[in-house]
């Protein structure tokens, strides 16, 4: 930041806005603010975290969050398949399967 403050604006403060949209339009950043009206204005730009309505389409969304500082995730992979089957009326099915590794090793003494 003090890289960025301390010089012309010309210089870095494009490229940190740019970033800075970037994160919030990738879900990074979310705010929440307790002025109503301001806070029509982030949903008006997607920036407030709220999800957005599929119409006439599939939608999925797993959300994974890890805020213990014991960053256990790091033991664990996930595996998102989707399979399409037909139904003799001609209707699709969708089988969604996520699977959950654990991989920890321990050594005993």
């Amino acid at each position: 930041m003090q890289k960025a403050l301390g010089v012309s604006p010309s210089q870095y403060w494009g490229q940190l806005f740019q970033m800075g949209l970037s994160e919030f339009n990738q879900k990074h950043v979310l705010v929440y603010l307790h002025d109503s009206e301001a806070q029509q204005g982030l949903t008006a730009l997607n920036f407030d975290g709220r999800m957005q309505e599929a119409k006439d389409q599939d939608y999925l969304h797993i959300n994974d969050a890890n805020l213990g500082g014991a960053k256990s995730n790091m033991f664990v992979k996930e595996y998102i398949k989707v399979d399409y089957q037909t139904e003799g009326t001609g209707a699709w099915l969708k089988i969604l399967r996520l699977i959950i590794k654990i991989q920890i090793k321990v050594r005993w003494m």
